[in-house]
């Protein structure tokens, strides 16, 4: 069992079926004030991408000592990608300015402690090959979590301090308003569930989030015939003040792309 579906079980167990009501801790207050003033997706789209030359590939690599996990494939994927395009790689600071990064960080999702996701940011994802990243990811989820446990406690004890939730979202609004807040989350998010074969992420702080779903046979047209595949669907929600439809599409095609044909450079 995962540590994200342990805590959803396990929180707050004696209260199930009660009939009572809680009041929300002090970091629940502060999240849900995060997820509220975040700007919301201008639009999304969806894909659909057969990883059986992939599967092929990963188990490959796992034999010989590689060592990819699927989500640092995706991660690398969506790193050459962005690198490919760097007219799309930007992030908003604030309503009126853009950051143009050096390099292309995205923010993994992580199981956490509650119901916002911490996120693990590999940096220079155009740099390292799928294998660095899916070591990178295996050897910082601990210190992920930690550091996520500890702000939480931090928050818990102090949150009170500022009670009103008009004040929180100011201050939330003002970090939002700041390169190295933005910078924090990457210029892309990237959130995989292999609980559902399709879902789409609606609250993110970086330009755009792709939400990968569990891979899973489908019947696809495979040269004019049906045939079953593995597939993957992936959900791409964008900050329309930096992406408009085209520049997802560009980047969505890339991205298939380099999934579904096995790209060298993974």
């Amino acid at each position: 069992m995962s540590r994200k579906l342990y805590y959803l079980q396990s929180r707050n167990k004696h209260l199930a079926f009660s009939g009572k009501t809680e009041w929300a801790d002090w970091a629940d207050r502060w999240l849900a004030d995060g997820l509220e003033v975040v700007e919301t997706p201008g639009g999304a789209g969806f894909v659909r991408i057969d990883v059986s030359a992939l599967q092929a590939w990963m188990e490959a690599q796992n034999r010989d000592g590689g060592a990819v996990s699927f989500v640092g494939v995706l991660t690398r994927a969506a790193g050459l990608a962005m690198r490919r395009y760097p007219n799309l790689h930007k992030i908003t600071v604030g309503r009126n300015r853009r950051h143009y990064p050096q390099h292309v960080d995205i923010g993994v999702s992580q199981a956490g402690e509650t119901f916002v996701s911490p996120l693990m940011l590999v940096e220079q994802a155009e740099k390292k090959t799928a294998s660095e990243i899916s070591k990178e990811i295996t050897l910082r989820q601990p210190e992920v979590q930690r550091k996520d446990e500890k702000l939480l406690s931090i928050v818990r004890k102090v949150g009170w301090l500022i009670p009103l939730p008009a004040c929180r979202r100011m201050i939330l609004r003002a970090l939002l308003s700041t390169v190295g807040f933005r910078r924090g989350a990457g210029v892309l998010q990237l959130s995989y569930i292999p609980y559902f074969p399709m879902f789409l992420p609606m609250r993110f702080t970086a330009t755009a989030i792709l939400g990968v779903g569990a891979i899973h046979p489908e019947v696809i047209a495979v040269d004019g015939q049906p045939a079953v595949r593995p597939v993957i669907w992936v959900s791409l929600a964008m900050n329309h003040r930096v992406w408009d439809g085209l520049a997802a599409a560009r980047f969505f095609h890339e991205f298939t792309r380099i999934l579904e044909t096995v790209d060298p450079e993974l």
